[in-house]
């Protein structure tokens, strides 16, 4: 079993303890949902909790990789557009995984896919909470 948490420090889900009952996730042993939360929940308690504790404000993260992203692309980049971005990336390896694009996702796929979907739907809102952070809503 892993040693406690301190603050600010990551870890990945499954090494959180009691997160998930199996061992670390292989293609044989994928992680398993959390039973107690749904997916808008858990990316909602990393967006507004962990997460915010330990990158800080949403929008002032998100102009930090923009600028970075700017200078790399020679354009400029909203902020707002880095999740728009990283969510688009979650989506192409999901879809990447599948054997071809007509094929079915599969209970199978969702539970190897939870993390990116728990992803796609925190990188949502982080797009909110720039938003909320500008002032907009």
């Amino acid at each position: 079993m892993s040693e406690p948490k301190k603050k600010n420090e990551w870890r990945p889900a499954w090494e959180e303890p009691n997160k998930f009952p199996s061992k670390k996730p292989t293609s044989q042993n994928p992680p398993v949902p959390p039973k107690k939360e749904t997916v808008l929940e858990v990316a909602q308690r990393l967006v507004y909790g962990e997460r915010a504790e330990l990158y800080g404000p949403a929008l002032e993260q998100q102009d930090q990789i923009a600028k970075l992203w700017s200078v790399i692309f020679g354009t400029e980049i909203q902020a707002e557009k880095v999740p728009l971005a990283l969510a688009a990336l979650k989506i192409a390896r999901i879809l990447n995984t599948l054997p071809n694009t007509n094929a079915t996702l599969t209970k199978e796929d969702m539970i190897k896919h939870f993390d990116s979907v728990v992803d796609l739907a925190g990188y949502a809102g982080v797009i909110g909470k720039c938003a909320e952070e500008r002032g907009w809503w």
